[in-house]
C-alpha cells in the first residue's frame, strides 16, 4: 500500500511539473513582445515606448535569459510567491483564494446536502435491502 501512494506521488509531482514548465513555456513563447503589451495595458498604446517598455522588462525579470527566468519562476512557485496579477495589481494569492473560497463554500454545501441524502437513503437500503431485491 505504502508503495502504491509513493508512486502516485511521485506521479503527480511529475505531473504537476510538466504541466507546470508547459504552462511556462507556452507564455514565453507567445508572439510579440510582452513587456510592450504590458506597458501599453499599463500606460495606455499611445504612451507605450522602449523606455516604459524596458521598465516593464526589468520589473518583471523579462529581461534574462531563458533558463535563468524558468529556474526564477520555479524558485517562486515552490515558495508560493505567485506575483501580482498584470490586471489589477494585486498579490495572485490573494485573489485566487477570493475565487476559490466561493468554490470550496459551494462544494461543501454539496457534501453537506449529499450526506443529509445519502446516509438516511444507506441505513433504509441496508435495513430494507433484502425486501427490495429479491
Amino acid at each position: 500500500m505504502a508503495q502504491l501512494l509513493i508512486k502516485r506521488l511521485l506521479q503527480l509531482l511529475g505531473v504537476a511539473w510538466g504541466v507546470s514548465t508547459l504552462t511556462f513555456l507556452l507564455m514565453r513563447s507567445l508572439p510579440g513582445d510582452m513587456a510592450y503589451r504590458i506597458a501599453a495595458g499599463r500606460y495606455g498604446m499611445d504612451a507605450v515606448d522602449t523606455t516604459s517598455a524596458d521598465l516593464v522588462r526589468a520589473e518583471l525579470g523579462l529581461d534574462q535569459g531563458p533558463f535563468q527566468a524558468y529556474l526564477q519562476w520555479f524558485a517562486d512557485l515552490l515558495t508560493g510567491n505567485l506575483g501580482n496579477s498584470l490586471v489589477s495589481g494585486m498579490p495572485v494569492v490573494d485573489e485566487l483564494w477570493h475565487m476559490l473560497s466561493h468554490s470550496f463554500y459551494l462544494a461543501m454545501a454539496g457534501v453537506a446536502l449529499s450526506m443529509l441524502i445519502a446516509v438516511p437513503l444507506g441505513i433504509a437500503t441496508a435495513w430494507w435491502g433484502a425486501g427490495l431485491t429479491g
